[in-house]
C-alpha cells in the first residue's frame, strides 16, 4: 500500500506514448487510483498463500523428511502461488487499468469485462504473474 503511488507513476510511464518526463505533473495526479481492488484482494490472497504454503510444507516434510528443507520451501511457495494469483490477478488487471487512466471505475470495468469478454478477461496476465513470482 505504501508503494502504490510509486507503482502508479511507474505504470503511467510504461503505458504513455510519447513517454512523459518524470517532472510531468500529470504523472502524479490521483496516484491512489486503483487502490480499491488491491485492498479488496490482498488479504484473501495472502491468507490463501500462507495457508496453502503451510499445508504443502507439512505434507512434504512428512513425505520427504526435514533434510530437504530448501526443496520443500521452493515447492511449497510454488504451490501456494497458484491459488494466490487466482485471487489476486483480477485485482491487478483492474488496478493497472485505473493507474494507467484507461478506466474511471474499477467496478464498472469489471462488469464490462465480464459482460463483453467473459471472466477470462480478468485473468489476463495470470501466467506471467506466476512466472514472475516463482521462486
Amino acid at each position: 500500500v505504501i508503494l502504490h503511488p510509486l507503482d502508479t507513476v511507474r505504470c503511467r510511464l510504461e503505458v504513455a506514448s510519447p513517454r512523459p518526463k518524470i517532472t510531468d505533473p500529470a504523472l502524479y495526479k490521483d496516484v491512489w487510483a486503483g487502490i480499491g481492488p488491491l485492498l479488496v484482494a490482498s488479504t484473501p490472497a495472502a491468507s490463501v498463500f500462507f495457508g496453502t504454503k503451510s499445508f504443502v510444507t507439512a505434507s512434504l516434510k512428512n513425505q520427504l523428511g526435514p533434510e530437504y528443507r530448501q526443496l520443500i520451501t521452493v515447492l511449497s511457495v510454488a504451490g501456494a502461488l497458484v491459488p494466490c494469483w487466482l485471487i489476486k490477478t483480477p485485482s491487478e488487471v483492474l488496478k493497472t487499468r485505473r493507474q494507467a487512466g484507461v478506466v474511471e471505475s474499477s467496478f464498472e470495468e469489471a462488469k464490462r469485462l465480464v459482460n463483453d469478454e467473459g471472466v477470462q478477461a480478468l485473468y489476463v496476465g495470470y501466467g506471467a504473474n506466476l512466472l514472475y513470482t516463482f521462486p
